[in-house]
């Protein structure tokens, strides 16, 4: 009789860590997925539907607005800093609008905007 052991026939920890062939599919799926999810047309957001948005502003700056904010916190306009903000870049928003394009609205993105560091400037 044999003293070796049986082998249950597959290795129980694939179930826990795939094979690197099954890794580099998967990666190569979504990528794919990735790829087309940009180059379809996106819905247009709805203008109820609020977003947060983090970036970074000259603290000088920062606090004058939120000088402001709380002066004109209370009524009649009730004033708070994501009112303030929304109204700015509308405002903007509309300047560039009809300085770059006529007063039409700019075309949609292509493909996400960068994000980090800029590289130069």
């Amino acid at each position: 009789m044999s003293n070796k052991r049986r082998s249950i026939g597959r290795d129980p920890l694939d179930a826990l860590f795939a094979p690197a062939e099954q890794i580099v599919e998967a990666q190569a799926a979504q990528a794919a997925q990735e790829a087309d999810a940009q180059r379809r047309p996106q819905a247009a957001p709805r203008a109820d539907k609020k977003t947060r948005v983090t970036f970074h502003l000259n603290e000088a700056l920062i606090d004058e607005v939120r000088d402001a904010v709380f002066a004109l916190s209370g009524p009649p306009l009730a004033m708070t800093l994501s009112a303030f903000a929304e109204e700015a870049l509308r405002r903007e928003l509309r300047r560039l609008s009809r300085a770059h394009q006529g007063g039409e609205a700019f075309p949609p993105r292509v493909r996400p905007l960068k994000t980090g560091r800029p590289t130069s400037r």
